[in-house]
């Protein structure tokens, strides 16, 4: 091996390496996750409604003020409002099954094929099928489920012996 091409094998090598050398460096390791879940550093925020009650640089509170301050800075009852909103998405999904579902859909088909025999009516059959579906469900809170739905097909062909082209099927379903 000539010396260019040892100096290109080992520059080759080295640019291969280095991410490796560099890798311990970027990967979190325990001391990061531990700071990570346990942070040294505790955010002070301000006393909310603080500064609207001094007057003149002095601080001057009534019994009621002080007890609006404490109840608006309180951090157990910030963790009741939580509880509460917690509660009322509970509620609503509770209220879940109950929901409403609608769905729509729509499938459309073509289908070429060469001619079999003369019957046909084409020389070249060509059939186009349309499929929609429109559909409706309720669970009352009685238990009764309640099912609507609407389905149609549409088809047309190119064929000279079709008597309806195109020919449109429906039906509509309920039942409780």
């Amino acid at each position: 091996m000539s010396r260019g091409g040892r100096r290109l094998a080992a520059l080759l090598m080295l640019a291969l390496m280095l991410p490796y050398a560099a890798m311990p460096a970027t990967l979190p390791g325990s001391a990061w996750w531990e700071h990570r879940m346990y942070p040294d550093v505790v955010k002070m925020r301000d006393v909310k409604g603080l500064g609207e009650r001094i007057v003149n640089g002095t601080l001057s509170l009534t019994l009621k003020s002080f007890l609006e301050l404490v109840l608006m800075n309180s951090t157990d009852i910030n963790l009741v409002r939580l509880d509460v909103y917690t509660s009322s998405a509970n509620i609503l999904a509770a209220q879940a099954p109950y929901d409403p579902f609608a769905s729509a859909t729509f499938q459309a088909t073509r289908s070429i094929s060469p001619s079999s025999s003369q019957i046909s009516g084409a020389s070249t059959l060509s059939n186009l099928s349309q499929d929609t579906g429109l559909n409706f469900q309720q669970l009352l809170p009685t238990g009764q489920n309640v099912t609507a739905g609407f389905t149609a097909v549409r088809s047309s062909n190119n064929s000279a012996f079709s008597l309806l082209n195109p020919s449109i099927l429906g039906s509509f379903n309920f039942s409780v």
